[in-house]
């Protein structure tokens, strides 16, 4: 491969433009039921009950980050957003140290860098507020001095990921594990472990001692239902079912060519994940709860391609196919969302002090946008038989509209109508 500056610039041109159109997008794409669910439940509660309470949705240091940042901004989107960007903004700068120390200053570089920042399961969680991408640039700046063998500094570095997201909790360990034995620090596992370990246990210790079982259990049934959800690929189905085979191949051929640390703290958080599923039936990784293993598996496959003749031109179309699908406005998951803004201005327009019923869980959005603007109707409630609600904010194909009701008005784009009364 030719080796360039040339290229590693090029790669830090196409970061920066990434995260400026996640500072876009975050500031002009709707909020999402989840974002809204964290706002609403902890960020917007007293400082004693945010510390003591837990939910899956409770991402510890990321939503104390929000709440801090909405205490100085004001209730927005971007307000409740900017931890995530600041956690973008450092997972792209790791991203760029540890290719460019992997693969040089080559083509390889630029290509990875595009493929694996526009990679469809992760891209839209670099701008929401829900502690995926914050835990990711903490990880990412913890594998860079890892590196580097600045023991201490990566140690704590992967416990703030760990008090960001604690989906973290296992790649975290399996890179302790990897480099202890790897690197033979048998003898400095304090050095590696104890300041993480002690960053975690101050941020999560409290909200985690009022979790239950019930609180996790979001996840995958089958590896088959996992795989898909994490190698969703943009265009025909066909596409996806390619990769559910293409892509582990490639990451296992990957972490064989690599053998070292980083592959084996891949391989042992693959391994770890499957043993705990057939023997305590705890969920698989879906999506978002999965980007872990993502991000260390493409690592290892742009790490592993670099001697490939054509490696940088098949990363970079991929990386570029990504990059188009991206609907810039709307958040796939939660497509139902996109239209929230303009629901509530037509309920204010019919009446602003409306109650209004809302098919799950539409209800969180519109009460975050209520609480934004001000509107003086009482919170929203969920569409129950006899709920005496004068307006009805329904998804369709979902329910049917009361009797009585007359259509307010319909939003493709989320396939949400308004009934009143």
């Amino acid at each position: 491969m030719p080796s360039s500056t040339r290229w590693s610039k090029l790669a830090a041109g196409l970061l920066l433009a990434a995260w400026l159109f996640h500072l876009w997008r975050a500031a002009v794409a709707g909020i999402t039921t989840d974002e809204a669910f964290t706002a609403l439940h902890f960020v917007g509660r007293p400082w004693l009950e945010l510390m003591t309470s837990y939910d899956a949705n409770h991402h510890v240091l990321h939503t104390v980050l929000c709440k801090l940042s909405v205490g100085a901004f004001g209730w927005s989107a971007p307000a409740l957003r900017l931890p995530a960007l600041l956690g973008t903004a450092l997972f792209f700068a790791g991203l760029w140290r540890l290719l460019r120390r992997a693969v040089g200053d080559s083509p390889v570089l630029a290509a990875g860098c595009l493929a694996i920042m526009w990679w469809p399961e992760m891209v839209d969680y670099l701008s929401l507020a829900r502690g995926y991408s914050l835990a990711l640039g903490f990880f990412t700046a913890g594998l860079v001095e890892a590196w580097e063998e600045r023991y201490q500094r990566c140690s704590a570095l992967l416990g703030l990921a760990v008090a960001s997201n604690l989906v973290f909790a296992l790649p975290v360990a399996a890179v302790v594990i990897s480099l202890t034995v790897g690197r033979r620090l048998w003898g400095r596992l304090d050095e590696l472990a104890a300041p993480g370990a002690v960053v975690a246990f101050v941020v999560v210790s409290l909200p985690l001692s009022r979790a239950t079982a019930g609180h996790f259990y979001f996840g995958a049934a089958s590896w088959r239902e996992s795989l898909e959800s994490l190698l969703r690929m943009p265009g025909p189905e066909w596409g996806t079912d390619a990769a559910v085979f293409v892509a582990p191949a490639a990451m296992l051929w990957a972490a064989w060519r690599q053998r070292d640390w980083l592959a084996g703290a891949w391989v042992f958080c693959v391994a770890a994940t499957g043993l705990a599923h057939s023997m305590f039936g705890t969920p698989l990784p879906a999506g978002r709860t999965g980007l872990h293993l993502l991000l260390l598996g493409l690592i290892l496959v742009v790490s592993a391609a670099r001697k490939w003749k054509w490696s940088a031109a098949g990363l970079a179309a991929l990386g570029v196919c990504c990059a188009v699908s991206v609907d810039p406005l709307v958040y796939r998951e939660a497509r139902f969302d996109a239209d929230q803004r303009e629901v509530l201005a037509a309920i204010v327009r019919e009446n602003p002090r409306a109650l209004v019923a809302c098919t799950h869980p539409l209800n969180n959005v519109l009460e975050f946008y209520m609480r934004v603007q001000r509107v003086p109707a009482p919170p929203p409630v969920l569409n129950t038989p006899g709920v005496p609600a004068e307006i009805y904010m329904l998804e369709e194909g979902k329910e049917a509209p009361p009797a009585g009701t007359r259509l307010l008005a319909r939003f493709p784009r989320s396939g949400v109508a308004l009934y009143a009364r």
